[in-house]
């Protein structure tokens, strides 16, 4: 399942959209197991957004369960390395 994360924050402060994100990818979790943030269009993931989203997931399941359950398309080099350095922080927590 595709996710438009651009569209997940657009007219949404960032940790409404995240949880919101959180809530759709839980909502989906029994039609799905693997979910693909497509992150076209947006210049930053700001740490309010990610913690209500995948720093939930991370407390609530685990590392596993994001690494497994979460690829990413169109995505930077600079956001790839935002997200590891949070996942990474997020783990040893």
């Amino acid at each position: 399942m595709t996710i438009i994360i651009k569209d997940i924050l657009q007219g949404r402060n960032y940790p409404d959209a995240g949880a919101y994100l959180y809530d759709q990818m839980m909502g989906n979790l029994d039609m799905t197991d693997k979910f693909v943030w497509d992150l076209s269009g947006v210049s930053v993931l700001p740490s309010m957004f990610l913690t209500m989203s995948m720093g939930r997931m991370i407390k609530e399941r685990g590392v596993g369960f994001v690494k497994s359950h979460i690829s990413f398309a169109n995505i930077t080099k600079s956001q790839v390395d935002r997200i590891v350095k949070y996942v990474d922080v997020m783990s040893k927590s």
